[in-house]
Order: structure tokens, then sequence, then C-alpha cells
């Protein structure tokens, strides 16, 4: 039986469903690879990894579970997806290895389910397994687990600022007080819905900033530096920046500040959804 590799990648909240049922997400060039040894028993991993497993062994009893291993190009806890990419990339390399067949809206009703079984989400996430799975700027209904809208991203340059000593949890955030706030992110669907998805994702991650709190430091400098675009993405704590032009993005990396903690990735938004190749 040949080894499976499961290629996806991040992506930035432009909403988070946290406070209501909508959610939103757009996936960025940042890369996880997956690779699954069926030839190989598992030999243990994360707590995650194994309570994924578990979920898929009650669902398909008698399925093999391979050695699994891992390359990422995605800051962990940082509102990034990286889980999502991580459980996404689990269950895809699972169902391809045990020759499981789903289609594309049930596989990601399914990573749902797994991603809060596992603890890495609490509403499931499903906007970022869609844009995760499918590339593009995916809008969906998180309650009925529905795909609303997807289409392509827009063009720009991005930077991401992060500290990977102050990460961010999903278990960590008030949840119950953003939902009795629920009414402020009501505008933010329709955004998205008419092709505005970066002006929703500064106005979702200002408010989720208001809870959570935010690098308004990095946020200033990106600005001075002639970002178009700064926010939080979503939990963060990173902070993303997009730019129209190559020039001003590499003059915020020349001059980008030493000694606070924080470092950068740049990347770009992609359409490119998730593969799954025989190696």
């Amino acid at each position: 039986m040949p080894d499976i590799e499961v290629h996806c990648h991040g992506g930035i909240s432009v909403i988070s469903a946290f406070a209501q049922r909508y959610g939103a997400s757009m996936a960025i060039g940042l890369g996880m690879v997956v690779r699954f040894s069926p030839s190989q028993e598992f030999d243990g991993g994360t707590k995650e990894t194994e309570r994924t497993f578990r979920f898929l062994l009650d669902k398909y009893p008698g399925s093999i579970i391979p050695k699994v291993t891992i390359e990422s190009e995605i800051p962990q806890a940082q509102g990034l997806k990286s889980s999502s990419a991580f459980t996404l990339a689990l269950v895809m390399g699972f169902s391809s290895v045990n020759g499981i067949e789903i289609d594309g809206i049930g596989t990601l009703r399914l990573v749902a389910e797994a991603s809060i079984v596992n603890g890495t989400s609490l509403t499931g996430a499903f906007d970022d397994l869609c844009s995760t799975y499918y590339g593009g700027v995916c809008l969906t209904d998180n309650v009925s687990m529905d795909l609303l809208k997807r289409y392509e991203v827009p063009r720009g340059y991005v930077l991401i600022a992060y500290n990977s000593e102050k990460y961010r949890m999903t278990g960590s955030i008030d949840v119950g007080a953003m939902r009795r706030s629920s009414e402020s992110w009501s505008p933010l669907k329709e955004l998205v819905m008419n092709g505005f998805p970066l002006e929703a994702s500064i106005i979702n991650g200002n408010l989720v900033g208001e809870f959570t709190g935010i690098n308004a430091d990095i946020m200033r400098y990106f600005r001075e530096k002639r970002a178009v675009y700064v926010s939080q993405s979503g939990k963060g704590p990173a902070v993303f920046a997009v730019f129209h032009r190559k020039a001003d993005m590499e003059d915020a990396i020349r001059h980008f500040p030493s000694g606070t903690g924080n470092r950068y990735v740049n990347t770009a938004f992609t359409n490119e959804g998730i593969r799954v190749n025989e190696i």
C-alpha cells in the first residue's frame, strides 16, 4: 500500500463564528504537509492526534491507523488555522489509507465534528475547514454546516506578525461575552457575500480584539508602512497586513521592529485547495 501525502494551507479569519452562526475565512499560502505510512504502525503523537484517530476508529472500526509525520509553515495557536488544517489533513489521510469515500461536504462535516472532539475548536470551525479544503474565500453557516458562498481571493502582498511565545488557545476565549454582543457582527455576512472580505476581516479582528486584547503597536507599524488592510486574524494574536505594492511590503520587512519578540512571515492569499497524493 503506497504512502499518502496531504497538502493544505492555513488561513485568515474574516468572520469569527464564536459570537453568531456565520463564519468566513480565506486561505493563505502558508502550507502544511502531512504524510501517512500505512506500512508502519502509528507510534503516538499529540493528544489531539490520538483523540482524532479514536474518533475515526469509533466511526470506522477495524481501520488502519498509519504512522504520521508533519511539516508545517503555519505558526500554531495564532489564529492562522493550523489546527483546522491539521485535523482536515488527518481525516483526509485516514480516509485515503482506508479507502473510505465521502463527498466534500460530508468530509468537512465529519472533520468539524472531529475538531470539537479533539478539543481544537469550540464550534467545529466549518468556515476554516472550507477555506482549507477549497481555497479562496469561504462564507459558511456554522450551525447547519453549509457552504453559502466561495469565491477567489483578493490580490495583495500579505505580511503576518506573530510572537511564538504568546499564543492563544481557543479554549481561553470568553465566548459567552462575545455572544452577548452578537449584533455587532451582524453586518459582516453581507460584506463577505458582496465581495468585501478584507473589510469584514478588519471589523472582525477589532471586535474580537476587544475581548482578547490586540497588538496595537505592530498594527500601527504596518499602517505607517502603507499597508492598506491591517487587523488581528480572528482570535489572534497574529496580526496580518495587506499591501498593494510589493515595495511597501519589502520596506516593512526591512525595518521590522527588533527586540519585541515579534516575528514575521510573508505570504499571499491562495485559491488552491487541499491535495491528496500517493507517494
